[in-house]
């Protein structure tokens, strides 16, 4: 009997996007930051797209909200030095923007030019 894999979701803001690593002929990933709100502090959260989901971050920028739903994959992990090393991924399947980052638009008051340096007389010189 085959397991169904089980999906969760997330909904935070994006805080970084990494360019998408090619690990081989076959396989890449693309790692991006959700900064998901915590009981007491924030939780930055590793997400990853892989293979051709990749182009999905694409769309996308620091500062959106969005809403990922993903699977959780763990697996061990043998070193040379015959310890064993468990790691965890969470794969994103969809990602859904609830909100864009906030875009930064000019002011249409022109900006007050600088005071002009004071004048200096002579013997007025710092030191230094």
């Amino acid at each position: 009997m085959e397991k169904e894999a089980r999906f969760y979701e997330a909904t935070g803001l994006i805080t970084l996007i990494n360019p998408t690593d090619v690990k081989s002929e076959r396989f890449s990933v693309r790692e991006f930051v959700l900064d998901v709100p915590g009981d007491t502090q924030a939780q930055f959260v590793t997400f990853q797209l892989i293979n051709q989901r990749c182009v999905l971050m694409d769309a996308f920028a620091p500062g959106d909200e969005v809403s990922v739903l993903f699977k959780l994959s763990g697996r061990k992990w043998e070193g040379r030095d015959g310890n064993l090393r468990y790691f965890n991924s969470l794969n994103v399947d969809q990602i859904q923007r609830l909100s864009a980052a906030p875009t930064s638009e000019p002011t249409s008051e022109p900006v007050p030019p600088a005071p002009a340096p004071a004048s200096t007389a002579p013997g007025d010189d710092v030191p230094f």
